[in-house]
């Protein structure tokens, strides 16, 4: 590909390829991993993450800095049960 762009000779030094985790149900999660306690969960936003990331964001600083519950369909431990 690069090749159709320059005629300048070029050599690859690295590749690194990245992994995307999603979500199967395409719906945003939340919560503290069921294993380790201090590692938080917030993905799942997908293309309409700019409209659910503010509600999102709200729940799961309320779950963070008041102590509320997380909503079962938002919360990450569903996945794993």
């Amino acid at each position: 590909l690069l090749r159709s762009f320059t005629s300048r000779s070029f050599e690859t030094v690295e590749h690194v390829a990245g992994i995307r985790p999603i979500i199967r149900q395409s719906r945003p999660v939340i919560g503290s991993h069921p294993e380790n306690e201090n590692l938080f969960i917030f993905n799942g936003l997908g293309s309409k993450g700019v409209l659910y990331a503010p509600g999102v964001a709200g729940r799961l600083g309320a779950y963070l800095c008041d102590g509320l519950e997380i909503e079962e369909d938002l919360n990450v431990r569903a996945l794993f049960v």
